[in-house]
């Protein structure tokens, strides 16, 4: 028996080693467990067991009432504002690093992007090489034109415009002959936008002025790109470029420096003279938006007339400065040409007149305009209820106007065709504010003006003749009601 029982210790050793780890376990703890447990049965145990189960879901860990004063804040105005201020709060070192160098590199990518394009451009030389091939290869088939036009030999100026008169397969021609660079203006669509003769030609002297007339605005895009630095979120105007007054004011004062005529006037006066530069074009291409003017696009800027009115004063400012050493017959012509631009806005005789218009009406020598100083504008024509409209409705600084306020003022006046003045006008005539003019606002308004003519000592005239006039010209669609449109 005893071999028996040493064999079965040894089998029963092999099972538990062929055993997996937590089977070792429970049989380790059912072996060393004490004799209670034994004793209990499985349904004595099990019963046990129920009961601590439920006593812990009966009795669970009590919860305090919640009051309304220890209810959570999910918002705290000063944590929001601490993190407002936070977020305005000078960078760290780093963080301003990082940003300047990107607005540096964001200022040379620029530049670079801006040199590049016009490095595309033609040149002076271009245009001359353009307009000497052309006249070449229409050279070379004058025969055939004077075939075909015997009549033109004996009048030079016309034989030269015939002459100048391209078709197609030469204007194909002209352009193999030229650098790549200029092979944008040789398309078969930019030939057909050219007026054209009985025999499919066009006149090559229009199209080289075409050519010229574009690249000059070219030319002055990228150089009124290259002043678009105060233009806040440049991205967000989809890629164009705008100008805002500031960059205005920094064009304006280059031109200054670059224009000898101006560069003679005293430089105390320079700022002044670009206060009245700038202000047509922001009177008359831009819009306020709660008292702040919105930027300008450039493209606008080119193809407004305020800018071609810019560039006829800097050619009548060139014209004079050749003409200084010419004879006394020259010189009469190129004053005569500068007579033209007497009234150009850009003059300096313009500015200083509307600069010394202002301080003569600046009696106290404040540095701005009250109501009683405007009321003696233009001989005290003005109504009282006019000049009150204007401070009332238009920007001023502590109740006065400032010198670009009177620059609006003045160019509302002597432009009053213009839309943008019609819409200064507007604000100052909508005594109500509903859109639109009624009877009793026109007789308000004229009210007013009865009184300064009685001042005058002028007739006066019945209200209800000026209303039925008024009527008559705008042909309103309710009598009542006199819109702006």
């Amino acid at each position: 028996v005893k071999p028996l029982q040493i064999f079965h210790v040894f089998l029963s050793t092999q099972v538990m080693s062929s055993l997996p780890s937590w089977a070792q376990s429970l049989q380790h703890y059912n072996h060393h467990c004490d004799g209670d447990t034994h004793a209990k049965s499985y349904d004595a145990r099990l019963e046990e067991a129920t009961e601590q189960c439920l006593s812990r879901t009966q009795t669970p860990t009590s919860r305090p009432a919640a009051k309304l004063c220890e209810i959570p804040k999910f918002y705290d105005a000063t944590r929001s504002s601490l993190d407002a201020q936070s977020s305005f709060a000078p960078m760290d070192e780093l963080a301003k690093y990082k940003h300047e160098s990107w607005v540096l590199a964001n200022e040379v990518s620029r530049e670079l992007f801006l040199d590049n394009h016009e490095e595309r451009l033609l040149s002076e030389h271009d245009l001359d090489h353009l307009l000497k091939t052309m006249l070449d290869l229409i050279a070379s088939c004058r025969p055939r034109s004077q075939q075909q036009q015997p009549q033109l030999r004996h009048n030079t100026s016309e034989q030269r415009t015939a002459e100048c008169w391209m078709d197609y397969e030469l204007f194909k021609e002209l352009k193999q002959s030229l650098p790549c660079r200029t092979h944008k203006f040789f398309t078969p669509l930019m030939f057909a936008k050219f007026p054209m003769n009985e025999r499919g030609e066009i006149d090559g002297l229009c199209f080289h002025q075409f050519v010229s007339y574009a690249l000059n605005l070219l030319h002055q895009y990228i150089t009124l790109c290259r002043y678009e630095i105060c233009t806040p979120n440049n991205s967000m105007w989809n890629g164009k470029s705008f100008l805002t007054e500031s960059d205005l004011e920094i064009f304006i004062q280059d031109q200054i420096e670059m224009i000898p005529f101006l560069n003679r006037i005293d430089a105390a006066f320079h700022p002044y003279y670009v206060f009245h530069a700038v202000r047509k074009f922001v009177f008359f291409l831009s819009s306020e938006i709660d008292n702040n003017t919105k930027p300008i696009a450039v493209t606008k800027i080119l193809c407004s007339d305020i800018f071609r009115e810019l560039n006829m004063f800097r050619f009548s400012c060139s014209v004079k400065t050749i003409g200084d050493d010419n004879d006394d017959a020259a010189q009469s012509v190129m004053q005569q040409q500068l007579n033209a631009f007497k009234n150009n806005w850009f003059s300096v005789e313009n500015a200083l007149r509307v600069y010394k218009m202002y301080l003569e009406l600046d009696v106290d020598h404040n540095g701005t305009l009250s109501q009683k100083e405007m009321l003696q504008f233009a001989g005290s024509s003005l109504s009282n209820l006019c000049i009150q409209r204007i401070f009332q409705y238009k920007k001023t600084w502590d109740g006065e106007m400032d010198y670009k306020g009177f620059l609006n003022f003045v160019l509302a006046m002597e432009c009053k065709s213009h839309v943008c003045a019609l819409n200064y006008w507007w604000d100052i005539l909508d005594v109500d504010g509903n859109g639109y003019l009624t009877p009793l606002n026109i007789h308000t308004l004229f009210r007013s003006v009865q009184k300064k003519m009685g001042v005058f000592g002028l007739d006066p005239i019945n209200s209800e003749d000026v209303l039925n006039e008024i009527i008559d010209m705008v042909h309103p669609k309710d009598l009542y009601k006199i819109t702006k449109h």
